[in-house]
């Protein structure tokens, strides 16, 4: 029982920190300038889903900044 709950333990975790260090380094990118970037996780329904959400308004506010610079 001990080994299972470990297991469930490790997969939920996972499940979290995987796409959290993924949107972490998307946000690195972002804040150097690449707005090329994809991300991933925008249709979750869950709390990483809005935090991806809310990283895509920074990309396309740091695309609209680039084409008014441009202008």
């Amino acid at each position: 029982m001990v080994a299972l709950g470990l297991g469930f333990s490790w997969v939920i975790g996972r499940s979290i920190t995987h796409p959290l260090r993924g949107l972490s380094a998307v946000m690195q990118r972002l804040a150097a300038g690449d707005t090329a970037v994809t991300i991933d996780g925008t249709l979750r329904r869950d709390d990483v889903g809005r935090m991806a959400r809310a990283v895509q308004v920074f990309k396309d506010n740091a695309i609209r900044v680039k084409q008014m610079q441009a202008d």
